[in-house]
């Protein structure tokens, strides 16, 4: 389930997710039952790749 602030064509207005736990929209921690913050995946702590993908 997904709970919008407004328009359902608006995906940046997310204000809640529920997925066997619910979540905060904007930075996806953890709010019911236990409060906790989102632990960081190493897809998000790593810097981007080039543009270009290493093709020379």
């Amino acid at each position: 389930m997904c709970t919008l602030d407004r328009s359902t064509r608006n995906t940046n207005t997310v204000c809640r997710l529920m997925k066997n736990r619910l979540y905060d929209g904007n930075t996806l921690d953890e709010v019911w039952p236990t409060e906790r913050k989102l632990e960081r995946s190493w897809v998000v702590a790593e810097p981007a790749a080039e543009a270009n993908g290493g093709i020379r």
